[in-house]
């Protein structure tokens, strides 16, 4: 995994992405969401709701709960053969056979995936990931994000450089975000201190982009409005934090994430301008959030003000102007 430096957005108030990095995951989120990737399940948490099946790290728990995930990411009618890979050993054991072990922690590099010509996939994950059960399931999250790509022939669109972001950002926007940005912000104990390792392609600011992207997505396109406390409930400290730093950044940002669901070709070809993330103050104010949303109060206003606005007084008008010539003439 790689190990990346402790920080927090609360106290530095520096954002943890890039323009370049936040243009990506905006404009790569269009091509995904336009071409299938949504959550028929909702929002994935790490909880016994999602996930009420024993997990005892044992073949058989790995392969119930991938079958889990795989129903919740809506990719269950594709046919798949799971098998846990000892890259040190060169073993291979089926995720049916009950025979294998789980030690240690860490993301081994192994082939994912593999399509068959039957149409069918192999999908690996390795025996050290099934012993850290965030690791495992980010690794499970990724792999059904590689396995959209392919059922869905877009690893076309991708360079090959960004193909396994792509797979984590494909993750996300099928509803398993959640578990991709705990896996992007693993909080290690070393001995030099605390240590972010993150086992995704994606950064943690990157995922934590992508995440509360995908949640505003949600509310503006499938009126769906994800309570952040209970999506921060579910998030490590360090993950949270990034998360925090997100919401107010795509909040300030709306109308582009409109924009990818209305004109999603636009923001592929990178038309779009980036606004600077909210302060908190706003946030917590509810201020800013759009502003179309502003002009519409406005004339709201306007328009309930002219309601009950009091008839004009004839006499009295003609009073007033009376006075204002007195004055008129007193200053000449």
């Amino acid at each position: 995994m790689a190990s990346k430096a402790l920080w927090s957005y609360s106290r530095t108030m520096t954002l943890p992405w890039s323009d370049e990095q936040a243009r990506w995951v905006f404009r790569r989120s269009a091509t995904l969401t336009s071409r299938g990737a949504e959550p028929l399940g909702g929002l994935v948490l790490p909880n016994a709701a999602f996930f009420p099946d024993v997990f005892d790290g044992s073949p058989k728990s790995v392969a119930t709960l991938f079958a889990r995930m795989k129903e919740h990411a809506g990719l269950e009618s594709l046919e798949t053969e799971l098998s846990l890979v000892d890259p040190d050993e060169g073993s291979v054991t089926s995720c049916s056979t009950g025979g294998c072990s789980s030690p240690g922690l860490g993301v081994a590099k192994i082939k994912r995936i593999e399509e068959r010509r039957d149409g069918s996939y192999a999908l690996q994950l390795a025996t050290s990931e099934v012993k850290n059960p965030t690791v495992l399931t980010t690794m499970m999250a990724r792999t059904l994000g590689a396995l959209f790509l392919a059922e869905m022939n877009l690893g076309q669109l991708f360079a090959k450089t960004e193909i396994d972001a792509a797979a984590d950002l494909a993750a996300v926007h099928l509803g398993l975000g959640v578990l991709v940005m705990n896996g992007a912000a693993v909080e290690l104990k070393g001995c030099s201190g605390m240590k972010i390792h993150s086992a995704t392609s994606l950064s943690p600011g990157e995922a934590a982009l992508a995440l509360a992207l995908h949640n505003e997505l949600g509310r503006v396109v499938r009126k769906v409005d994800e309570n952040e406390r209970n999506v921060l409930k579910h998030l490590g400290n360090a993950a949270g934090d990034a998360y925090r730093a997100a919401l107010g950044y795509v909040e300030a940002n709306v109308d582009v994430v409109e924009s990818i669901a209305k004109s999603p070709e636009t923001i592929e070809a990178d038309l779009f301008t980036l606004r600077a993330s909210k302060g908190w103050l706003s946030r917590a104010l509810g201020l800013g959030r759009k502003k179309t949303d502003d002009l519409a109060e406005l004339e709201r206003s306007v328009a309930e003000t002219a309601k009950t606005r009091k008839p004009i007084d004839a006499k009295k008008a003609a009073r007033m102007a009376e006075i204002r010539a007195l004055v008129d003439d007193t200053l000449d």
